[in-house]
Order: structure tokens, then C-alpha cells, then sequence
């Protein structure tokens, strides 16, 4: 199972994204934030495999 991380500070483009890979099986969800210090503490505490953010 593959593990991300979502960093997006718009709150209803961040549901949107993460509802839309929630639909995969094979890919868990572990943690998202609406800010790069929050995003940071979450990949810290999660050790995700991969991290999607918002570079804007």
C-alpha cells in the first residue's frame, strides 16, 4: 500500500484531491495540511512514501 501526504492550502481543493485518491485501493491517505509547517510535522510523524504539495 502506498502511504502520502497532502500539503494544499486551499481547503476544498485538498478534500477534492484527497477524496479523489481515497477511491484507490491501493493508496492510504495517511495525513494533510493546509500549511508547509503543519505538512512538515505530519511527514515527520508519518514517514509517508510519497508527498503531494501545493509548490504555490
Amino acid at each position: 500500500m502506498l502511504r502520502i501526504v497532502i500539503i494544499e492550502p486551499e481547503i476544498f481543493t485538498l478534500l477534492g484531491i484527497k477524496g479523489a485518491i481515497s477511491q484507490s485501493p491501493d493508496i492510504e491517505v495517511t495525513g494533510d495540511a493546509t500549511s508547509g509547517k503543519l505538512g512538515f510535522k505530519l511527514i515527520e510523524q508519518m514517514n509517508p512514501d510519497v508527498v503531494l504539495v501545493d509548490l504555490l
